[in-house]
């Protein structure tokens, strides 16, 4: 077991500065430290290189009796080993200069928190003064959080690096963005931060949202966006009629056309399995209860055995065929918008 290690007096001057000091220093070291000027407060946790600025000893004061020489260490100045009689000269000069740094760095804290949006919480960023560059370093982890409906949020990695006049933006999945103004900086981070809280159900359904007008303007209603683990995503469009008295929620799959891509290819698929089993075998039309919840121009249409799925989708949804074909590519273009749009996500 090792006996040599100084035994260190930790201590607090009256002006706030906490200081650690080793037995047996020369009560002039002790009256140095106690004459210091406490730095800025700051607005938050941070670090210079490996020295914390808050919560921590300020001044370490290591003393040789054998050499006569002290070793001190403030942030941005560390094991600096000097005569007793040059201590105060040295040991001043520097505290001056960290002073300066923590007022500069009390100054980049503001200018930090003035573009940081809600949302980032302060245990969510870790944030650094870097004396050399003279600026103030805060690196962002924002964590994917478990939605609704089990798929998590993207989150946000990134770095926002911060100086008198600019800031830098480094955020993954994005192009590194230089020596922005303030306003600027807020904006890009504001968006950031909203798309990296944002569920994957509202990213599909805001790249589907432009190509939906075609059965909007139909009075049709369109379903949330189906977004499975994978990031594939299915949207389903309805009838009017489709909720309409159906305690069972057999008109909603029957009256309801779904759209996915398979093997990069768009699948349309009309009604469920009733209007599979029509299409395929027939129903007797005479028994009311077999017809329940099926399109009605679908379950009437006597060649309803030979219609195509984009045909058989365009009849459920009362749309001409070629207005349905022109909508469907569309929709086509928008799952695979969606998707495009939640793998980079996942990949960032």
């Amino acid at each position: 077991m090792r006996t040599d290690e100084p035994v260190m007096d930790i201590n607090e001057t009256h002006a706030g500065v906490v200081y650690g000091i080793s037995e047996g220093a020369p009560e002039q070291v002790r009256t140095l430290i106690e004459g210091l000027q406490a730095p800025k407060q700051l607005s938050r946790e941070v670090t210079w290189g490996e020295h914390l600025a808050m919560d921590a000893i300020y001044v370490e004061v290591l003393w040789d009796e054998a050499t006569q020489r002290a070793t001190y260490s403030v942030p941005g100045a560390q094991g600096r080993s000097v005569a007793l009689s040059d201590l105060a000269e040295e040991l001043g000069r520097d505290w001056e200069h960290y002073l300066a740094d923590s007022a500069l760095a009390g100054e980049l804290l503001g200018r930090l928190d003035a573009v940081t949006p809600a949302g980032i919480d302060a245990e969510e960023v870790t944030t650094r003064f870097d004396p050399q560059s003279r600026t103030v370093v805060a690196d962002i982890d924002l964590a994917p959080v478990p939605t609704f409906d089990g798929l998590p949020t993207p989150g946000l990695r990134g770095r926002i690096t911060v100086s008198s006049h600019t800031f830098d933006l480094d955020l993954e999945g994005s192009v590194p963005a230089r020596q922005l103004g303030e306003a600027d900086a807020r904006m890009v981070l504001a968006d950031a931060v909203a798309r990296a809280n944002q569920d994957p159900i509202q990213v599909a359904y805001d790249e589907m949202r432009p190509h939906l007008a075609p059965f909007l303007d139909r009075g049709l209603e369109i379903a949330d966006p189906i977004v499975t683990p994978d990031g594939t995503v299915r949207m389903q469009i309805l009838t009017p009629a489709a909720d309409a008295g159906d305690c069972l929620g057999i008109a909603r799959t029957e009256q309801a056309v779904t759209f996915c891509l398979n093997h990069n290819k768009l699948v349309i698929r009309p009604g469920g399995s009733l209007t599979r089993q029509l299409r395929e075998k027939g129903l007797d039309a005479s028994d009311e209860d077999s017809l329940w919840g099926l399109s009605p121009d679908l379950a009437t249409d006597p060649d309803v055995r030979e219609m195509t799925d984009a045909e058989a989708a365009a009849t459920i949804l009362g749309m001409r065929p070629e207005a349905f074909d022109a909508a469907s590519r569309g929709v086509e273009l928008g799952l695979r918008n969606a998707e495009k749009e939640l793998a980079h996500r996942r990949a960032s």
